[in-house]
C-alpha cells in the first residue's frame, strides 16, 4: 500500500536505481496516512545470480516512533540551551547592576560636588575678599571632580563593551585576536557579581605578559572560563571557596587552567568526561 501510493515515483525511481547499479540501497521516506504522518525505512536489495537479474526484495519498517522521539530529544536540546542563554543573560543583566552601582553614585556624588563648586564661585564674583589664587582653587576642584568622573565613564563604557559583546556572541563571533589583559578584564567585569553573591574569592596567577596577543574569538573565550568558574562556585554547594584561574606558557601554546577545592568530581563522570550532552545537572544543563 505504501508503495502503491507513492504518487511522486519515488519508490520506482529507487527500485530502478538500484536494479541498474545492482547494489542494495537504503532510504527512509515519510507519508500521509490516515492524517498521521509516518516514516519508513526502506531497503532494496536486487537477487542477482550468475550477473542476471532475478528479482527484489524490499523491506520496509515503520520508524515513526523513533523519529519522533529524535525530534522530541533534538527540541528539549534547543530548549535546554536556550534556557542557558537565559541563564547567561540573566548573570549578565545582575553584573551590569552591580558593576554600575557604584561608578554611577560616584558620578552622582561627582556632580553634587560640582554644583556646590559653582555655587561657590558665583557667591565669589563680586566678593573682594576672594583672591585670584582662590578662584584657581575652585577651578582646580573642580577638574579633579571631572577626571574623577571621566574615569567611571570610561569604567562604565569597559562594562557596558564586555556585556553587549557577550549578548552579542550568543549568536555571531566580534573579534579575531586580542590579548590577556582584555581577557581578564572582561572576566573580572563578568564574574566579580557572582562570586562576590556566593562568597567566593578568584584568584588569578598569569605568569605571562598580560600583552600577550591570542588569536581567536575573545568572547567565546571568556564564555567557556566563565562557565568554568561558575562551575566552580557550584561544587562549594553555598560554602564559601577559592577558585584559581592560572595563565601558563607551553611550547608556543597557551595554558589556561580553572581549579577549585569543592566536592569534586566522580571517577564515573571523569571517564565520559568529553561526551557530548554529558552534564551531572540534570534537566539544568546541557553538557
Amino acid at each position: 500500500n505504501e508503495i502503491s501510493s507513492d504518487k511522486s515515483g519515488y519508490f520506482q525511481n529507487a527500485l530502478n536505481q538500484t536494479i541498474q547499479n545492482k547494489k542494495s540501497s537504503y532510504f527512509e521516506k515519510s507519508f500521509m496516512k490516515d492524517q498521521f504522518q509516518k516514516v519508513f525505512a526502506v531497503e532494496i536489495t536486487p537477487v542477482i545470480m550468475q550477473n542476471r537479474y532475478k528479482g527484489t526484495i524490499i523491506l520496509l519498517k515503520d520508524i515513526t516512533e523513533i523519529r519522533q522521539s529524535f525530534e522530541l530529544v533534538k527540541l528539549t536540546q534547543a530548549q535546554l540551551i536556550e534556557k542557558e542563554h537565559l541563564i547567561t543573560l540573566g548573570q549578565l543583566v545582575g553584573g551590569i547592576a552591580h558593576n554600575l552601582k557604584t561608578p554611577i553614585m560616584s558620578i552622582s556624588g561627582g556632580i553634587e560636588g560640582v554644583n556646590d563648586l559653582i555655587s561657590e564661585y558665583e557667591e565669589s564674583i563680586d566678593d573682594p575678599n576672594v583672591s585670584y589664587e582662590d578662584h584657581l582653587a575652585i577651578a582646580r576642584e573642580m577638574r579633579a571632580w571631572i577626571i574623577k568622573m571621566r574615569s567611571y565613564c570610561a569604567y562604565m563604557s569597559d562594562i557596558i563593551s564586555t556585556v553587549k559583546g557577550q549578548a552579542v556572541q550568543l549568536t555571531s563571533s566580534t573579534t579575531d585576536k586580542f590579548d590577556l589583559n582584555e581577557l581578564l578584564k572582561r572576566i573580572d567585569i563578568l564574574m566579580n557579581h557572582e562570586l562576590k553573591k556566593y562568597g567566593c574569592k578568584l584568584n588569578v596567577a598569569c605568569n605571562i605578559k598580560k600583552t600577550t596577543m591570542i588569536r581567536g574569538e575573545v568572547n567565546s573565550l571568556v564564555q567557556i572560563i566563565n562557565n568554568l568558574i561558575i562551575n566552580s562556585i557550584e561544587s562549594y554547594e553555598g560554602r564559601e571557596g577559592v577558585i584559581e584561574l592560572s595563565i601558563s606558557q607551553k611550547g608556543l601554546m597557551l595554558l589556561l587552567s580553572v581549579k577549585d577545592y569543592g566536592c569534586g568530581m566522580p571517577e564515573s563522570v571523569k571517564t565520559r568526561l568529553f561526551k557530548e550532552m554529558l552534564t551531572t545537572k540534570a534537566k539544568n544543563g546541557t553538557g
